[in-house]
């Protein structure tokens, strides 16, 4: 059932496949990063695709596993928005990869690239791991399209402007780490030496504040290419840092040859606006033009410590 890709032509080929298709960002964008070299030494990567033979709908996934913790482990799949897969061809998909890396089944998280799979992902999930939750969380996706990365990159030709006493710096591990980490909502146990991987390999953004040395704001992505964290301190809002360390990762990215693409949850109304409204985001819709929802699944064990 799965096909894997094990070498640059395969991934290649895939690529070629699948990348033109936004409902496929999350796992492309995954698969270029491995093939840039990024992480190499802590971060390992499985490429994979399946088809299910009863509708002949596609799926797309990468699996990134943190070598030095396997809880740090992440699951992106992508699909149409209009996909449909028999339940069979989800149960034999997981019962694969189950047993070819059992350990993400204990801790992990998984994005599920179409609304569509997520009821039925769930449901597979949650009666083969009986001993744990898979809580949903449903994000919408925005992402870049080339026309815009154009433009975008045009409109900051002459640098990304900052208030006075702000600069672009970059992470210091001494003196930042802590304050990234306390203000992350999504961290997860074991997570500074990951942290420390991506902030040393990947693209980041974070402005200091120059009179007092602290950082003000900040932003980062994982392994599989998503833009996470974008964070301001709170005596440092209301000045677009935020807008800046996002530009700048922009940047970062397209210089990379890679698709910016965030994920916002769904509560975040502000912030869902916000890009709504920004010219360089293009929001992921489905086929007839409503937004189609991201949903990340995160595995928690029912067991609770005596």
């Amino acid at each position: 059932m799965l096909t894997f890709c094990k070498t640059a032509d395969t991934i290649n080929s895939a690529l070629a496949h699948f990348s033109a298709i936004p409902d496929f960002t999350l796992p492309t964008t995954a698969a270029k990063i491995y093939l840039l070299g990024k992480c190499a030494e802590t971060v390992e990567f499985k490429v994979f695709s399946f088809k299910c033979p009863v509708t002949g709908f596609e799926s797309f996934a990468v699996l990134r596993m943190f070598k030095p913790n396997p809880s740090r482990s992440y699951l992106v799949f992508g699909a149409a928005t209009n996909a449909k897969f028999a339940d069979e061809t989800i149960k034999q998909v997981f019962d694969e990869l189950a047993e070819l890396v059992p350990e993400f089944f204990t801790s992990g998280t998984m994005t599920l690239g179409t609304e569509v799979l997520a009821p039925q992902i769930n449901k597979c999930l949650s009666e083969k791991f009986p001993d744990f939750d898979f809580i949903p969380y449903p994000t919408q996706m925005y992402y870049m399209t080339k026309s815009q990365q154009t433009v975008f990159m045009d409109s900051i030709k002459d640098g990304i402007k900052l208030p006075d006493g702000y600069v672009f710096d970059k992470a210091n591990f001494d003196t930042d780490l802590e304050t990234i980490l306390d203000t992350w909502l999504h961290k997860a146990p074991g997570e500074e030496p990951y942290l420390r991987t991506k902030l040393s390999h990947l693209p980041n953004s974070l402005i200091r504040h120059i009179p007092t040395g602290d950082a003000a704001s900040c932003e980062h992505i994982d392994a599989v290419g998503l833009m996470t964290h974008q964070f301001t301190i709170k005596e440092h809002r209301q000045k677009g840092l935020g807008t800046a360390v996002e530009k700048d990762m922009c940047r970062q990215l397209i210089s990379l040859g890679l698709t910016p693409f965030k994920c916002v949850e769904l509560y975040n109304v502000n912030l869902l606006k916000a890009s709504d409204n920004t010219v360089y985001w293009t929001r992921r819709d489905c086929d007839i033009g409503k937004p189609s929802v991201t949903t990340y699944l995160e595995i928690i064990s029912k067991k609770t410590d005596n």
